[in-house]
């Protein structure tokens, strides 16, 4: 254990602040000021688990090139400018949506796993050295996994056992923290610990098993061969039909793809054995048959673009379907079979692709900003580069007004909203930057007063309870024998579990059930006491943004109500709402989004 924090400190100091910072998110955090900090942990948290392939890789390239002491800190001083400049790159509307959140880790996370597999043997001559350190890795990747895995089906089931037999309520947070702590940190230290002390190792012949033939020969191929079966028979129906492919079909060709490059690469010592004639049939010609599926992918992506535009999925797309074209000419005219080329040219394609004006992030923005200047142009709403308001001799239909939302959403989600301000004048931009700090986006949409947006997006309402009006009232707790919190939001931790049902609010402890209220009478008194405050809310809006025609100005929302209004009342058990958000949809239906509050026990 000491030896191996000695040869990788970073690495393992890197787990403990990402498992630590995962602790105070979870059970530390003041729910007061959890979205002001939360985004801010979050980066911490994914930034560090990056760092450990990261610093894995340095430690490894420096351990084989038997780097002197200033070097390894030079390498570590470059680690840290790379993760603290993606780290102040993240901005906090990028939270907004999980997936664009998750891509932003998830690509670099991708480039530091493959720059491993390429760091410590990247010459010609180092073929068999490459495949045999590969292997190792990733066969003892697969191994720790499971281990941890079992291990934590293993001391999960012992707090569920402590949770029933015992009555105790641990949370499903103490779930997420044992999940962290062996996934994150036991995982990082059995991994490390096995890493062989010299990589002179890898220099031996090829440390080929028997298993690993059986799970290609057996297994992979089989479903290889299943998926390019699939894609060949949609090739024959477009070629009969001509139609032009779907954009969909990108995903089962990288699928494809991903699994016979894999197939590939472990078979790679196998492929001249005239006795396994399955798996040399396999990589003799797996590059042939993939060529046409790329030419359809390729359609198929070029499609969805001139259509939509570059986002960030669609240029990973392009990026991947580019490479693998690349790669298939290569192994097809090459003799070598030079493997190393494959997370090579993967890792630089990745890196470059993801930094820079020409990267995935600032690329997209710049698309979606150019397709809006035109949808505007064309609604005639943007003229010699200043937005106006409709002209009714041309009013917008109804497939552009969605598509300029889509776009402002896109762009607010990324923090790239602020480059249209250009086009706004001096009354416009004082809205779009008080909408923007607030949070506000139907409000930056309201400047295109020619939107709907009521038939765009769904009407949001929130209830709260009104603070000011709280503490002038002194609530009299005497008649309640316990007071306990309750919450929908997986963000606050509660010993009571409440469920939304089609029709019912249902709150339970345990397997009791303490409170049970149908969701239309909640609904019938809380709006009419809204209905009570509506004269008041109208007087807060501000008078500028009258003079903008909005089409929504309340598109989203928010009452403030009296500890009265918020109550109900049961024979055991009072319900005291705190917060409610929910939906108006289109269609009429309600559809609710958070809900908490406090459980009233009678004595």
């Amino acid at each position: 254990m000491v030896e191996t924090i000695r040869r990788f400190p970073l690495p393992i100091l890197f787990a403990t602040i990402s498992f630590i910072a995962f602790i105070y998110q979870t059970h530390f955090l003041d729910a007061s000021n959890y979205w002001s900090k939360n985004h801010r942990l979050s980066k911490l948290i994914y930034e560090s688990i990056s760092a450990i392939s990261l610093y894995f890789a340095f430690d490894v390239f420096a351990e084989v090139q038997q780097a002197k002491r200033s070097k390894r800190l030079g390498l570590y001083l470059l680690g840290f400018c790379i993760l603290g400049m993606h780290y102040y790159s993240i901005k906090p509307s990028v939270f907004n949506i999980d997936e664009i959140f998750l891509s932003r880790y998830l690509i670099f996370f991708v480039a530091y796993h493959l720059l491993i597999a390429c760091v410590a043997f990247y010459k010609t001559s180092d073929l068999k050295s490459f495949w045999n350190y590969n292997y190792y890795l990733f066969s003892n990747f697969i191994l720790y996994l499971l281990l941890c895995l079992a291990l934590y089906i293993g001391l999960g089931g012992a707090l569920l056992a402590i949770d029933k037999l015992f009555k105790v309520h641990i949370t499903s947070t103490y779930y997420s923290d044992l999940a962290a702590f062996i996934f994150i940190w036991v995982f990082t230290i059995l991994y490390l610990i096995d890493i062989p002390s010299s990589f002179e190792k890898f220099k031996e012949p090829f440390l080929y098993k028997k298993t690993t033939r059986v799970f290609i020969q057996y297994i992979l191929l089989p479903i290889e061969i299943v998926y390019l079966c699939i894609l060949y028979f949609y090739l024959i129906q477009i070629v009969i039909t001509n139609k032009i492919p779907s954009g969909w079909m990108c995903v089962p060709v990288l699928i494809a793809a991903i699994l016979g490059i894999l197939a590939y690469l472990l078979a790679y010592p196998l492929k001249s054995e005239n006795n396994y004639k399955p798996i040399r049939f396999f990589t003799s010609k797996f590059f042939y048959v993939l060529l046409p599926l790329l030419a359809l992918y390729i359609i198929a992506i070029y499609k969805r673009i001139k259509a939509y535009g570059i986002t960030e999925d669609r240029y990973i797309i392009v990026l991947l379907g580019v490479w693998l074209v690349a790669i298939s000419i290569y192994f097809i005219i090459s003799k070598m079979d030079n493997i190393i080329i494959i997370p090579t040219s993967l890792f630089i394609l990745l890196f470059v692709g993801a930094i820079g004006p020409w990267g995935m992030f600032q690329l997209s923005a710049q698309n979606q900003i150019m397709r809006l200047e035109r949808l505007l142009k064309r609604n005639h709403l943007l003229i010699n580069k200043q937005l106006i308001n409709e002209d009714k001799k041309h009013p917008i239909n109804k497939e552009d007004a969605q598509s300029i939302s889509s776009i402002i959403d896109f762009l607010n989600n990324r923090g790239s909203i602020n480059n249209i301000t250009h086009w706004l004048n001096d009354s416009q931009k004082n809205i779009f930057e008080r909408a923007i700090k607030n949070d506000e986006i139907y409000k930056v949409k309201s400047i295109f007063s020619s939107l709907n947006l009521s038939e765009i997006m769904p009407k949001q309402v929130t209830i709260l309870q009104d603070k000011e009006l709280l503490k002038e009232q002194k609530i009299n707790t005497e008649p309640y024998k316990s007071i306990s919190f309750f919450s929908t939001n997986n963000q606050s931790e509660s010993l009571n579990k409440t469920m939304l049902g089609p029709e019912e609010i249902i709150i339970l402890a345990a397997q009791d059930t303490l409170f049970v209220i149908s969701i239309d009478s909640v609904l019938k008194q809380l709006n009419a006491a809204c209905l009570q405050n509506n004269t008041e809310q109208k007087e807060y809006r501000d008078k500028n943004e009258q003079t903008f025609q909005l089409d929504n100005p309340n598109q989203e929302e928010i009452y403030k109500l009296n500890y009265e209004s918020c109550l109900f009342k049961s024979t055991a058990t009072n319900m005291l709402i705190q917060e409610l958000q929910y939906t108006k949809n289109k269609d009429s239906s309600i559809t609710i989004e958070q809900l908490q509050g406090f459980l009233l026990e009678n004595r």
